[in-house]
């Protein structure tokens, strides 16, 4: 697939493209590293799915919103895919999904998605050092660890893990806390009321005041599967998870981001007619309580589905040719050295 990615502002229907895949790319995965939008660092997955002699044609680039400079990156890593980014609190630091496999299956209905990863661990870039390394603790070669959140102290992740060489349906995960420790890692410890609770629990997510933590649970899997709910507790990581208010109980409600003020969330739903993910909004008020949810209005919504919306508040000062031509597969890649 080669999808291409807009900015909205929400106050109108203007739309404008981020990037476009010229049905020659995958940029899939991105995120920013202040919720502000207009400042700070940008990190975009990029696979080249079209012809060509390319010798890195899976890889991570990188554009800084401020000087306007963009590059991409050659990973210390046999397997270059680099997936579920997070900046640290500080910006120089970027924690992923890396020695990832994909597998996509046929769809089933109700599906328009259906992937898993055979492998995958934990690292963590270290821009200031140009290194990258695994994380201790969070890269055990019999599990699947994936989906890495930095928490807002800076001082731990929270990633999800599950035992590898199941079914992606099958595949249950939990979700762990571990300790950063300047990169040395540690030993990670699951989250209550996150894990060992028979289901598939994901996409962890910290509000940007620090005041609440959401993920998603479903009942195996993880790619916007159409058991999928969203749950918060408090940042604290002890529990209970509370099941917002804004889930449907027959569809999917999956990806989803904070606004900068930590009152909103943006997620994905399939609540419309189960296929397509549309974008929906719901306020969190100070008890940690969803309100009805409300449908970005769309003109004219095509047969595709929306989805990894990122919530900023600004429109990103980013060109869009500028981006394209920073991290297009002809560029010369950074070689990132291990940590």
């Amino acid at each position: 697939k080669t999808p291409d990615t807009f900015v909205r502002d929400i106050r109108s229907f203007e739309e404008r493209p981020f990037i476009l895949a010229r049905r020659k790319y995958c940029f899939n995965c991105h995120t920013f590293s202040s919720k502000l939008g207009d400042e700070g660092k940008l990190a975009i997955q990029v696979r080249y799915m079209a012809e060509g002699n390319y010798d890195l044609r899976v890889y991570l680039g990188i554009y800084d919103i401020v000087s306007r400079e963009g590059w991409k990156v050659r990973l210390p890593f046999s397997i270059q895919m680099s997936t579920f980014l997070s900046w640290s609190p500080d910006g120089e630091k970027l924690a992923f999904s890396a020695n990832q496999q994909l597998v996509t299956l046929h769809p089933v209905v109700y599906e328009t998605q259906f992937a898993g990863e055979p492998t995958s661990d934990i690292a963590i870039y270290d821009l200031s050092r140009n290194t990258a390394y695994l994380l201790s603790g969070a890269s055990e070669p019999d599990l699947l660890e994936i989906y890495p959140r930095w928490t807002p102290s800076g001082d731990s992740l929270v990633f999800a893990a599950a035992p590898a060489g199941f079914h992606p349906a099958r595949v249950k995960y939990d979700l762990f806390v571990v300790p950063f420790n300047g990169g040395k890692g540690g030993t990670p410890e699951p989250i209550p009321d996150a894990s060992q609770n028979g289901r598939s629990n994901y996409y962890p997510r910290f509000s940007p005041d620090g005041n609440w933590f959401s993920f998603c649970r479903s009942g195996g899997g993880s790619l916007i599967k159409s058991s999928s709910d969203i749950y918060i507790m408090h940042s604290d990581l002890k529990g209970p998870a509370q099941l917002l208010e804004c889930n449907v109980d027959f569809a999917a409600d999956s990806w989803h981001s904070w606004s900068s003020n930590s009152k909103w969330l943006v997620f994905a739903s399939k609540r419309d007619d189960g296929i397509y993910a549309r974008l929906y909004f719901t306020y969190i008020d100070e008890e940690g309580h969803a309100h009805p949810a409300v449908r970005l209005p769309v003109k004219d919504p095509p047969l595709a589905s929306y989805n990894i919306p990122e919530f900023v508040a600004h429109r990103p000062p980013i060109p869009e040719r500028g981006l394209y031509e920073a991290i297009r597969v002809e560029r010369p890649a950074v070689a990132v050295q291990g940590g």
